[in-house]
């Protein structure tokens, strides 16, 4: 009988533990923190579109809004990103009109430069896709 209590006991508290995982995704979600709503997707082991979704926002978040070229690194490695999949989300960030219109410092190829925040994007994605292309090529001989 108490084997049978502390069954039930630890099945009522992983379920309220996925319930507490479950609203903390929706809040960071909500709140756009796309990193941690990636995170707690997998967690859940929501489906893969989903979690791919998320993944996808989190890299166009660090790419277009902090411009964390670093980070976004970090992600395209973490994440699993082709080339092919980070050229349509670089196309598709480069499509929003207000990414042209903002310019700031840049030090990304080693000198201080003032570029578009468009134009940081296009530079750090070229690299980044060669390197993935490179890889990619490597993998598959």
């Amino acid at each position: 009988m108490e084997a049978r209590e502390q069954m039930t006991n630890s099945t009522v508290a992983a379920a309220c533990g996925q319930k507490e995982e479950r609203e903390e995704f929706e809040r960071e979600r909500a709140r756009g923190n796309f990193v941690r709503a990636a995170s707690l997707a997998q967690q859940l082991s929501l489906d893969e579109q989903t979690v791919r979704e998320l993944q996808r926002a989190a890299l166009g978040q660090f790419l277009a809004e902090f411009q964390n070229f670093e980070g976004a690194a970090k992600l395209i490695e973490d994440y699993g990103f082709t080339a092919e999949e980070l050229h349509q989300l670089v196309e598709q960030q480069l499509a929003r009109p207000e990414l042209a219109a903002q310019r700031a410092f840049s030090l990304f190829s080693g000198k201080p430069e003032h570029l578009s925040i468009a134009e940081q994007i296009r530079r750090f994605a070229e690299q980044q896709i060669s390197r993935l292309k490179k890889r990619e090529r490597k993998q598959s001989s």
